[in-house]
């Protein structure tokens, strides 16, 4: 018996033996954690600035400090190892795939639409949901690579204290829903001083102002993309 033959043109997709694996998304997912990356004697100094005013529980203090940490690890091993061109090449790969996803869709056509949402355990919807999301991460990743720089060879220690800056207060924004205080006599500056003076790095009033001028810009084209409703 002869078998059928596939239509012309047609690609055999197949099915993955195994699903991808989702990595962790914690910046360096390859790396060992120091839990001791930040000494106990540096700990105990910035465990009261940021319990300042009672704005946060010591529990909700302590790990914010814990995330500092793995993220102070991750910028300081990194610039030792990790180019910007090798980090901008890696973030270019996902702008232009999240670009390529957002073309395929827009071609997709009734049937097609009909086809996709009915083979998903997800409420209907799936699609539009989807577009929304790959659009913020287009935008996302396009606003990374603007921020990555080209060249480190001119004040690199500035790039760095930029970079732990930034890092931290996005984690800070994750954790809590909000920014931090930008009032250069907040206890955030104070925080930062000290953090990246434990490093070498001047991490001052103008790098918190900066990150926090970039958080607000980003949390703004989010909110402009999607509502956030699940």
């Amino acid at each position: 018996m002869t078998p059928a033959k596939k239509p012309a043109g047609a690609k055999a997709l197949g099915r993955r033996a195994l699903p991808l694996r989702k990595p962790a998304f914690l910046g360096d997912a390859g790396g060992w954690e120091d839990p001791e990356f930040l000494p106990a004697s540096l700990r105990l100094q910035l465990l009261p600035v940021i319990l300042e005013r009672q704005r946060h529980t010591p529990q909700e203090a302590d790990d914010f400090l814990a995330a500092c940490g793995r993220i102070a690890q991750v910028v300081m091993e990194g610039r030792r190892r990790l180019t910007f061109a090798h980090e901008r090449e890696q973030v270019e790969a996902v702008v232009v795939a999240a670009g390529d996803l957002l073309k395929a869709m827009q071609r997709l056509g009734g049937d097609a639409v009909e086809g996709i949402e009915a083979h998903t355990i997800h409420p209907t919807g799936l699609l539009s949901r989807t577009w929304d999301w790959v659009e913020v991460l287009e935008a996302a990743t396009r606003d990374a690579v603007e921020s990555i720089p080209a060249d480190t060879r001119s004040k690199p220690d500035a790039l760095t204290a930029a970079e732990l800056t930034r890092l931290v207060v996005q984690a800070y924004w994750r954790r809590f829903g909000t920014l931090p205080p930008i009032s250069q006599d907040g206890w955030f500056v104070a925080f930062m001083q000290r953090l990246g003076a434990h490093f070498g790095l001047q991490t001052g009033a103008r790098p918190v102002r900066d990150a926090i001028d970039r958080a607000r810009a980003s949390a703004n084209a989010l909110r402009s993309r999607t509502d956030f409703r699940e």
